[in-house]
């Protein structure tokens, strides 16, 4: 349920940095290298690191089309990735191709009107019964749609608001959403199994929950939830997610854990943590080596082009 979150905080953020919208052509293409410099170099490093672990175990390869779907990162649309836990990544390249279209409807109602929209394709996809491949309703781009929908419609309050004394209406959220998350964790429908649609209460609890607290924390954040270490963990979340998986594989920590550990409740603490500590140091690497260089290549390249001077701290956000 973290990605739902990712992604409601991803339009929202989105939305902010180019709050004054993409104008042209020029626009557009600075748009687009800053993206890819943003996403891609990270994403091949990990595709060439799980294709050389697959070829380690004798896995078969699978095919001069789905490599090539997920070179050009539009596996989204197959549903075909090959790293694992990159399927989101792929859906958010299609959001990012389609951003600056979405832009224009960042208005109440056609930020509504989109939440509508993606609230029918989601139901739509889960009308499929009999599903393709594991996880195909909950990796489905049109089950994430609604997700998107509501952080525009969170920066679209946020925007409305932002000029006025917030706290306490901050506060109220941030109580909501909590609470809304509680009632889903005890009442709530359950997570689908793996072949099983996902419940349309399902994406409309959990999505209403981290819009409330989204938007309370882009409104007043709290110190628990925004401080030094937790930026800092956003700043290398991206590194963090598409490493934990090979760590995790690698290292085999459930299964060592589950061997120390007889409680069933035990190991579900225990082994997440134990996956986060291993994962840090490497995903703090590739921030550093990785990430950072290639986001400021692509910062400079594109101030090179529209013969502009530094970035602002909005188009660094």
């Amino acid at each position: 349920m973290g990605v739902p979150l990712f992604f409601i905080i991803s339009a929202f953020s989105m939305s902010l940095a180019y709050r004054g919208g993409i104008g042209d052509g020029a626009s557009a293409l600075r748009y687009a290298l800053r993206r890819i410099f943003r996403i891609a170099p990270l994403f091949y490093l990990m595709l060439a690191a799980w294709l050389a672990y697959y070829a380690y175990l004798g896995s078969p390869f699978q095919g001069f089309g789905t490599l090539l779907s997920n070179l050009t990162l539009t596996f989204g649309i197959t549903q075909n990735g090959i790293v694992p836990a990159g399927w989101s990544i792929g859906i958010e390249m299609l959001f990012y191709a389609l951003f600056p279209f979405l832009i224009l409807w960042r208005g109440f109602v056609s930020a509504g009107v989109l939440l509508v929209l993606g609230l029918i394709g989601a139901w739509a996809i889960s009308r499929v019964e009999v599903a393709p491949f594991d996880f195909y309703h909950w990796t489905h781009p049109l089950t994430g749609a609604p997700y998107f929908a509501l952080g525009l419609l969170a920066w679209r309050i946020y925007a409305a608001l932002q000029d006025r004394r917030r706290d306490r209406l901050a506060h109220v959220l941030l109580a909501g959403g909590v609470a809304l998350l509680c009632a889903l964790v005890i009442w709530g429908p359950p997570m689908p199994e793996v072949r099983d649609p996902v419940p349309l209460a399902l994406i409309c609890g959990w999505g209403m929950a981290f819009f409330l607290i989204v938007l309370s924390q882009a409104l007043s954040p709290v110190r628990l939830i925004d401080n030094g270490l937790t930026r800092y963990l956003g700043r290398i979340s991206y590194s963090l997610y598409l490493c934990h998986p090979l760590v995790i594989y690698g290292s085999g920590i459930p299964l060592h854990v589950a061997a120390l550990a007889g409680d069933p409740l035990a190991v579900a603490i225990a082994a997440p943590l134990a996956a986060i500590a291993l994962s840090l140091p490497p995903a703090i690497l590739l921030y550093h080596a990785v990430e950072r260089p290639f986001i400021a290549l692509g910062r400079r390249l594109t101030s090179e082009r529209a013969g502009a001077g530094p970035a602002t701290p909005l188009a660094q956000a």
